[in-house]
């Protein structure tokens, strides 16, 4: 296989605006001009005699964050969700996300899926003569499955790896 080497926008994110039975996976890309990743990891250090007091390390907990940043663009499904729908209610925060690169060849998988929560910094704001600034994130909140993600004409669909 060639190494390749993709740009951000390759990465695709996808949000599940159905349900998880009957998934509505809509791209979150329209008016995003950056992506942002935190990795919060944490480990715990264990001492031994044997060791000498040099620990042993391993990796305890771990939080990833991704934050999208741009400007609002009323009619994108995704954003109308977030900051229509999500936004004044809490309850509706949880999701699912997709992943993928679309630079991989189709039919090998390319991408994950993962439950999420979304977090919202900023629903329009900036100077008035500017196009408003929003910002929002979503939170990994479990294990990812890999598959395979098609586009047919702006229909995604997800199939889940086998083995």
């Amino acid at each position: 296989m060639a190494l390749k080497t993709p740009k951000n926008y390759n990465r695709i994110y996808l949000m599940n605006l159905g349900t998880k039975e009957e998934a509505d996976w809509k791209p979150i890309t329209v008016g995003i001009a950056a992506t942002e990743t935190e990795i919060e990891e944490e480990s715990e250090d264990y001492y031994y005699m044997d060791g000498r007091g040099t620990p042993e390390s391993e990796p305890a907990t771990q939080k990833i964050t991704r934050t999208f940043t741009g400007h609002r663009k009323l009619g994108d499904p995704v954003q109308d969700m977030v900051f229509d729908m999500m936004l004044e209610d809490l309850g509706k925060r949880d999701t699912e996300i997709i992943e993928y690169y679309d630079v991989i060849d189709a039919g090998s998988p390319n991408g994950k899926r993962y439950p999420a929560t979304v977090s919202i910094q900023n629903d329009g704001s900036g100077e008035a003569q500017m196009r408003a600034d929003i910002s929002f994130s979503i939170t990994k909140t479990g294990a990812s499955e890999k598959g395979t993600v098609t586009n047919a004409d702006g229909t995604y669909t997800w199939a889940k790896a086998e083995g």
